[in-house]
């Protein structure tokens, strides 16, 4: 008795077990097979797999779930990810680029070190997810949340030093300054990059002190300068170049 089975639009009669005289059909089946143009076209699950540095060039994956699978070194160019679940997923050190993802859903997934460009990620939720290590988001791409988004905080910083080598190096978003025990006690900003924004704010009893990084100013001051930050201020920053912040202030109370 013939069975049919339907892969990628084509229709393949295969044996039943006992039958004979079927060797044509096997082997266009396994030659298909071998050229990776046999797939399934309803719902596909990936758990718990590791895949080393693969190509994915082309790519459609239309309704599938990733669950626990780790992605190293991966290529993925020109694909489209529709109506899929990406779940608990770790992707390290990627390219995607020029890949449609829409209608899909990311969620307690680590994307780390990686490049995403010229991507569209569109009517998708990622939720849950950490993006990590300098990776990179396509230009005009956006970030937003109908909760919160948190950043990295330091809550209790001592100053130091008397000058830019010796300040106390920032290295998070959001930085309170607990303690100035010396009138010249300061802060030293990370180095700058275009976009890149962080807080302080000086809740000791002294002022603060504010240094760039070395090659860089800030307000168009001169190179390596520093800016003074009152009692109970507090200072956003954007870098608008790799050696230059702007300051916007507050002072409350």
């Amino acid at each position: 008795m013939t069975v049919q089975k339907t892969f990628n639009g084509s229709t393949y009669n295969l044996p039943t077990t006992g039958e004979t005289g079927w060797g044509d059909q096997t082997t266009d089946f396994l030659s298909d097979l071998a050229d990776n143009a046999v797939a399934k076209t309803a719902t596909q699950t990936l758990t718990n797999k590791t895949l080393i540095a693969p190509t994915i060039e082309g790519g459609v994956f239309t309704d599938f779930t990733f669950e626990e699978v780790t992605f190293i070194d991966p290529v993925i160019i020109d694909g489209t990810i529709t109506g899929t679940e990406i779940t608990d997923v770790e992707i390290t050190e990627s390219t995607i680029s020029t890949t449609a993802i829409s209608a899909s859903t990311v969620t307690g997934t680590t994307i780390s070190s990686s490049t995403i460009t010229g991507t569209a990620i569109s009517s998708s939720t990622i939720a849950g997810a950490t993006i990590s290590g300098t990776t990179t988001l396509p230009g005009g791409a956006s970030i937003s949340s109908d909760g919160f988004i948190t950043v990295s905080t330091a809550a209790a910083i001592s100053a130091a030093g008397a000058d830019q080598n010796n300040a106390t190096a920032l290295t998070k978003q959001f930085n309170v300054i607990s303690t100035v025990a010396f009138g010249n006690d300061g802060v030293r900003l990370p180095s700058a990059a275009g976009g890149k924004e962080i807080s302080v704010v000086n809740a000791s009893s002294e002022t603060l002190k504010i240094y760039p990084a070395t090659g860089a100013a800030i307000n168009g001051g001169s190179t390596n300068q520093s800016i003074n930050l009152g009692v109970g201020a507090c200072l956003k920053l954007t870098a608008v170049s790799a050696i230059q912040w702007y300051a916007f202030y507050g002072v409350y109370g």
